[in-house]
Parts: structure tokens; sequence; C-alpha cells
């Protein structure tokens, strides 16, 4: 057992050891350093081991600790924070960089109250003199979050002139990126004065970044370090394929889903099946949740359209989608980061809203053609207020192509 700030953990390693203080590692807590070295002891004396040299595998079990009680300090930050959200040294830079815009920096706004706009500054610095040399992406979200927690980094990054991006690791992310003069690395950063967010998105930090470089581009230079296959192109003419991606998966498990994450009904996917003849229709989804799934697929039989099935994992379902030049998406920030990649892609169909704009993609020559729920209907009972109930999921098996429209 060693504490930890005000912070008790059990370290439980096979064999005989001996946590000891001070020798090897910093590990911020609550303001305090505390510093931790883990070494072998005899099993029958309890004397210490000669140190030298220190085993390979007590180095990677100290780092490995280090790394999960910095990042577990970040969350416990986060889930401290109450009333004012920022500390009295993040006021003080962020009113530095409003000044420096020449702002005001406004701290009894909303916004400034909100925790999801939180930040923290840690470091040694000198003279009130904030400098900092890192940035810290202190959650770990699924692909199409994290791809927005990502670029928001870099584009404050590329504001503030940081050259160092912290993460805690991501399945579709090498250990270690880059993105011009900035360097992304899974890990925690030493002696260096950092800020860590989530950058999910953060009003705060998106006030300091005037001008920034748009997602669509930085995503592009994120491309080669992704583990999916971005640059994959399908084997022959794809140009008569439409490509479907249904959001399933939580929007459909929970009973509290996130409110704003109704997907399309069934009459979207008809009406855009219908508008044109397709060779062949590509259906890609998690898992089968979403009611429109099996009734899509019946729909297909009905109209004899070939139909191919592709639900397996991140990286294979992604590798089908950066084939499309024709696709269908739901509502939700899973595509968008294809869109961005993808060197196929020609015209995409949306519900509603597009996505564009916040992704830079107005830029990409991608054509963006909307279908809008001209009485409203539907954008009043599913998409403001989604609860996965009953009512809803019916309507979304039977809300009427008649309802629809398609703007160009």
């Amino acid at each position: 057992m060693f504490i930890l700030g005000n912070m008790n953990f059990s370290c439980f390693l096979r064999g005989n050891y001996r946590i000891t203080a001070p020798l090897h590692g910093v590990i911020p807590a609550f303001g305090e350093e505390t510093m931790v070295c883990i070494i072998p002891v005899s099993p029958h004396t309890g004397a210490l081991h000669d140190p030298e040299p220190v085993p390979s595998r007590l180095m990677t079990i100290a780092r490995k600790l280090k790394f999960a009680a910095f990042y577990l300090y970040l969350k416990l930050l986060r889930a401290r924070r109450r009333g004012q959200v920022l500390g009295p040294r993040e006021q003080h830079w962020y009113a530095q960089q409003r000044a420096a815009q020449g702002e005001q920096a406004d701290l009894d706004a909303p916004e400034a109250r909100s925790v999801r706009n939180a930040f923290w500054i840690r470091g040694r610095f000198a003279d009130g003199e904030l400098q900092l040399n890192a940035l810290v992406v202190s959650r770990q979200l699924k692909f199409g979050n994290a791809i927005l927690q990502l670029t928001n980094a870099i584009q404050l990054a590329q504001q503030l002139g940081v050259h160092k991006i912290y993460h805690r690791g991501f399945d579709f992310l090498s250990n270690r990126a880059q993105v011009g003069t900035i360097t992304l690395l899974k890990g925690a950063p030493e002696h260096e004065n950092y800020l860590a967010s989530s950058f999910f998105p953060n009003a705060l930090l998106n006030n300091i970044c005037r001008s920034p470089e748009p997602r669509y581009q930085i995503a592009r230079q994120l491309a080669p370090w992704l583990t999916l296959q971005h640059g994959r192109t399908a084997s022959g003419d794809t140009r008569r394929h439409l490509y479907i991606h249904l959001r399933a998966g939580d929007v459909f498990e929970k009973s509290t889903p996130h409110p704003l994450y109704g997907q399309p009904p069934l009459s979207f996917y008809t009406l855009i099946l219908r508008m044109e003849r397709w060779e062949k229709v590509v259906l890609v989804f998690e898992n089968r949740r979403n009611p429109v799934i099996d009734a899509l697929m019946a729909f297909l039989i009905s109209e004899r359209i070939p139909v191919e099935i592709q639900s397996r994992d991140l990286d294979t379902d992604a590798a089908r989608l950066l084939e499309a030049e024709n696709i269908v998406i739901g509502r939700g920030t899973f595509v968008y980061p294809m869109l961005c990649i993808s060197d196929n892609v020609r015209r995409v169909f949306c519900f509603e809203s597009d996505g564009a704009e916040e992704w830079g993609l107005n830029q990409s020559g991608i054509q963006f053609i909307r279908v809008v729920d001209q009485t409203g209907k539907y954008r009043d009972s599913v998409l403001r207020r989604w609860l996965n109930n009953a009512e809803q999921r019916a309507l979304m098996l039977n809300y009427s192509e008649d309802n629809l429209a398609v703007r160009a």
C-alpha cells in the first residue's frame, strides 16, 4: 500500500518488492509531488537486492503505475470541480489570452461555470509567466468523438505554439503521431508545464482559437497515423453502389440515451433508394438494435436490390465505408472522420443537418444532399428529445415518405 497525495493505492506484484520514496518518477496529485520506486527485496530477510540494474519489467510496472495515476488524478480533478470551474491560475491564464486578443474574459458567463469547459494548468512557473510546453487530452472517448477531441487539441496547440499533445491512447491511433510541428504521444508529461482538458469540446478554449485550421485538413494530416485503411479503394466500379451507415449501439440500448441522437426514419432510406437505380447496397452497422435495420433489409429484398451486410469491428467497418462514393449517414460523429480522410466519397445523403461546417467539409468538394422533415413532426417527436421509447421507435418505422423533401 502506498499513499498518493490524499489517495491510497494498493499495488499487487508477483514476487517480493518494497515501494520506497524518494527515488524514481514524479506523480502529481492534488498539487503535491510524490516520488515512487519499486525495488525487489529478499523473500527471507527483507533486505534490499542490489537495485543496479533495475529489472526492465519493474521499470515498465513503474511507468504504468505513473501513467495510470496521472490520468486518474485528472479524472478526480474533474469530479471534484464544483461551482467555479476555473481555479485562480486558469482564470489568470484565460484572462491573459483573451486580453491578447483585445477581448474581456467574462468569468461569470454560463460557459465559464460549466464543468464541460473545465481545464487545468499545472507545472512550475516563474514570475507569473504561464508558458505552456504541452497539452493533455484527459478523457478517452470513442472514435468519432475522439477525433473531435484530438483535432480540437491540435487547433489550440497551433494557436499557442505548443508542440506536444499527450493522451491516454486510442485503439485506432499510433502511440506516436505527427501533425505538422505537433507530436501526439500516448503518455504523461514529465517536468513540463501543461494544460489538460477533455477538449470535447471546450467553449472557453475555442474562444482562444482564432481562425483555426479546418478540422477536415487536420484529420487528413492525422490519416497516416490511423490504423484504419484510409487509402482503401473498392475493386470494380462503385459509382452505382450505395453505402448506408445506420447508427445502432448505445443509443438503442440505454434507458436514458443521449437526447440529441435520435436517428432517421425508415422512409429517409427508402426515399433515397427510390431516387436512382442502385446496382448494389452495402449496409454498415454495429448491431441490429436500430429497428430500421431489419425493415430496411426487408425493403431491399422486396425491391430485388442486391444487398451486402458489413458488421464486424471498427477497422473493417471503416474500411468498407472508405470505399464509398455514395454514402448515407445517420446522426452522430462516427462517419465524419471517414468523410474527412476518404479519397473516394463524392456524395453524402443526410437527414436534417449535415455537419459539414463543423468538420470543415464545406471545403472538401463533397456534395451534401439533405433530406428534411417538411411537417416538423418527426423532428419534434424524435430528434429534439430522443428517449428510445416505444412511440418513437414506432414512428421511425411508420413515418411517411410524403412528409420528407430533398434539398440539394
